[in-house]
């Protein structure tokens, strides 16, 4: 099987790491991809794959053609949004990019609060503070959807998490 595209737009620098992501060969693996979004810089480069302590060495010293220095858009890094099985995606009614948790395309499987920081306010957005600060602070869904025309198999969680 082909890995599973897990997808980040406009969250690709939130986006904690492909390290969570399953890599193991024996299940389906999953892999980080970018989609476009209003932002035009240079998006994280892929190491090469390595399978011995030689290999590792080089995957980790060679130079990627397509970085530069002035912080270029590089269009490679892109996948077409039909290629994600999944999308991480933080929804904000200010956004300026597609709101996909309104799409038809996308269904819903995970939900986790995420702080609002213009929503919240000091102290309570710094310290957390039993029973005060979930109360004094604003927060936005921060989501898993998965895409509806894509065949895409669950993943380790299978119950939506409720906020």
């Amino acid at each position: 099987d082909l890995p599973m595209n897990v997808c980040v737009g406009k969250e690709w620098f939130r986006f904690p790491s492909s390290f969570l992501l399953d890599s193991d060969p024996a299940r389906r693996p999953s892999r980080v991809r970018f989609i476009k979004s209003r932002f035009d810089g240079q998006l994280p480069a892929w190491f090469d794959p390595w399978d011995s302590v030689e290999t590792l060495f080089h995957a980790t010293r060679r130079v990627d053609e397509t970085l530069n220095r002035d912080n270029k858009e590089d269009f490679s890094r892109y996948v077409k949004e039909e290629e994600c099985h999944y999308l991480v995606d933080l929804a904000s009614p200010q956004q300026a990019e597609k709101h996909y948790e309104q799409s038809s395309d996308w269904e819903e499987v995970a939900r986790f609060p995420f702080l609002d920081l213009p929503a919240s306010r000091f102290p309570y957005k710094s310290l957390y503070i039993p029973l005060l600060s979930p109360a004094k602070n604003g927060y936005l869904p921060y989501l898993v959807l998965r895409s509806r025309s894509r065949t895409t198999p669950r993943m380790s969680y299978s119950e939506k998490e409720e906020t």
